[in-house]
Formats: C-alpha cells, sequence, structure tokens
C-alpha cells in the first residue's frame, strides 16, 4: 500500500503570476525551515493543523516541503494521496492576477502504484492518472530484462508511462483552451 506521495508543482502564466509564485514558494521555505510548517501557515493561514483539517483542505494528512529552493517549482510529499488542495489553493491565488494562469502537479506515490498529472486552468480541472497495475507491470519488465526494481528498464518505462499520463493531459488542457478561443471570438 502506497504512502508517500511525490508532488511537483509548476505554473505557466505572466510575469506577475511569476513573482507571486516565486514569492509563496520563498515564503513556504521560509515558514517551513523555522517551524516545520510552511505550506499550511502561507497558502492556508494555519500554524496548527489537525489530520482531518489537513485531509480536508490540503487532500492528504500530511503535507511535507521537500524542495522549495527554487522559483519556479515546489516539490512536496504527502500521505496516502496527492495534495489537490495544496494546487488548488495556490491557482485560487494566481487565478486573481492571471485568469489564465496554469497550475500543474505531478504526483506518484512511492512504489509507484499510480503516477498522475493535474491541470487547472481557468475552471477546468484535467487529471489524468495511470493506476491499472502499473508496479506489477514494472516489475514484469525489470524482471524479463534481467533486473530489479529501479533499474534503468524500470525507469525507462517509468518515464514512459509519465509521459503518456502528461501527454493525454495537455492534450485535453488544448481541446479546452480551443473550445474557449472559439466561444471568445463569436462573441
Amino acid at each position: 500500500m502506497a504512502n508517500d506521495i511525490n508532488n511537483y508543482i509548476t505554473i505557466e502564466g505572466n510575469e506577475a503570476v511569476q513573482f507571486e509564485f516565486a514569492r509563496l514558494i520563498d515564503s513556504i521555505n521560509k515558514h517551513d525551515k523555522k517551524s516545520g510548517v510552511g505550506v499550511e501557515e502561507v497558502l492556508f493561514g494555519e500554524s496548527e493543523p489537525t489530520r482531518d483539517w489537513s485531509i480536508k483542505n490540503m487532500g492528504a494528512k500530511w503535507v511535507r516541503v521537500d524542495d522549495a529552493l527554487d522559483e519556479d517549482y515546489l516539490v512536496l510529499t504527502s500521505a496516502w494521496s496527492a495534495c489537490e488542495g495544496v494546487q488548488d489553493k495556490i491557482h485560487e491565488m494566481l487565478k486573481k492576477i492571471d485568469e489564465d494562469v496554469e497550475v500543474h502537479m505531478i504526483y506518484e506515490d512511492e512504489m509507484p502504484l499510480f503516477t498522475g498529472y493535474r491541470v487547472l486552468w481557468r475552471d477546468e480541472d484535467i487529471d489524468h492518472v495511470e493506476d491499472d497495475g502499473l508496479d506489477e507491470e514494472l516489475y514484469n519488465i525489470a524482471e524479463k530484462a534481467g533486473e530489479g526494481p529501479w533499474d534503468d528498464t524500470w525507469m525507462e518505462k517509468l518515464e514512459e508511462v509519465r509521459d503518456v499520463v502528461m501527454e493525454n493531459a495537455q492534450e485535453e488542457l488544448n481541446e479546452h483552451k480551443r473550445k474557449e478561443h472559439k466561444n471568445e471570438q463569436t462573441i
């Protein structure tokens, strides 16, 4: 059973949004080092989150900051599920600056039993995940190649699966954008 979920959040938007995202990351990094409570306090104003609060607001039992040192991405580890609430909150905050901001999140459990890609844009929530026997498929591929888990063949197949999931999500996002553009032209 999965426990730790790796979450990698990035954004695409105008300069003002990029600046604000960098400011949020810097603030999360400072709070997390000082108190161990970065995401909760900076994004939600909560300094003593309970388990129920975390699940309801962040999408996971707990969320830990793994990397907030660069200004264009945020790496988080969460318990049992992707931290969709964190992504939602970032989107909510940045959307006030640029309604066309895209907030992307790659998420994957530690086995990996699943790997997914979620994009928020305007009112669209696009989520593609591969979870149908992924771990068994990876073990079988590695075994056939005479390798163990996490060796080259395993990683190549995992990257291939990740790419397909991301491409599918991106195609869906592009389709929404085409429809929106078409709607804007008819107005």
